[in-house]
């Protein structure tokens, strides 16, 4: 399959670039956003035209679905990330263990979809990022607690460590509780729960900021070291 670049006239709805070589996963998008506040900008299966379209249009959202491996999609993700820091992008993965939902959130996703996901829902997913909420259904919260659990990292790994109160709220997210009940729970507000959750998010965006940082302080103090040598 083979899109060239295509485009639709703007309105003034929400902007939604599919950057995809799935024909379903495009079909279905266009079909659950039909007659929505949303509007497809741009259908584009390569690199180039997508960044093109996010130049252009600077999105609300950015929706990847490829055939290539996690990686590859990560390192796509950073990429757009920086050519529109306002889009968000959300991620249908091809596997949904809890590194790759890790390290698709570290390099830049904003929501992340598991394989043959349930797209009817996606108005819905897309009507809580314009209002700042968060998505964090119990399969994303399951991976991310499992990945704080991890011990003997090494400091160069910069895992996310969470505060006691953060960890409870994920181990209710876990549980399919809703934001509501956790607040109720916890006895604190929705907002604030809200606020834990964003922190946690913060923490995972920046590890490869707090990463390159730590490297970049042990390669200086190694050449500090080294002019002292004889």
């Amino acid at each position: 399959m083979t899109h060239s670049l295509r485009r639709v006239v703007m309105t003034d709805k929400f902007t939604v670039i599919i950057f995809s070589n799935q024909e379903t996963t495009v079909e279905t998008i266009a079909r659950v956003l039909q007659d929505s506040i949303f509007t497809i900008g741009g259908i584009s299966d390569t690199v180039d035209n997508t960044r093109t379209l996010l130049n252009q249009y600077a999105p609300e959202f950015l929706f990847i679905h490829l055939d290539t491996s996690c990686k590859e999609t990560n390192t796509l993700v950073n990429r757009f990330k920086t050519i529109s820091p306002r889009t968000r992008i959300l991620v249908i993965g091809n596997t949904c263990d809890y590194e790759t939902i890790f390290d698709a959130i570290k390099a830049g996703a904003d929501v992340f979809l598991p394989e043959n996901p349930d797209l009817e829902q996606l108005p819905d997913i897309l009507h809580s990022l314009l209002e700042n909420e968060f998505y964090l259904p119990e399969y994303i919260a399951k991976s991310l607690l499992e990945k704080s659990k991890r011990e003997n990292q090494s400091p160069t790994e910069f895992p996310f460590i969470l505060t006691n109160r953060e960890r409870a709220i994920l181990n209710g997210f876990s549980s399919e509780m809703t934001m509501e009940t956790e607040a109720g729970k916890l006895d604190v507000s929705p907002d604030l729960v809200k606020a834990h959750v964003d922190n946690i998010l913060q923490k995972i965006h920046f590890v490869d900021i707090a990463q390159k940082q730590y490297e970049n302080i042990t390669s200086g103090l190694s050449r500090f070291r080294s002019s002292f040598e004889y």
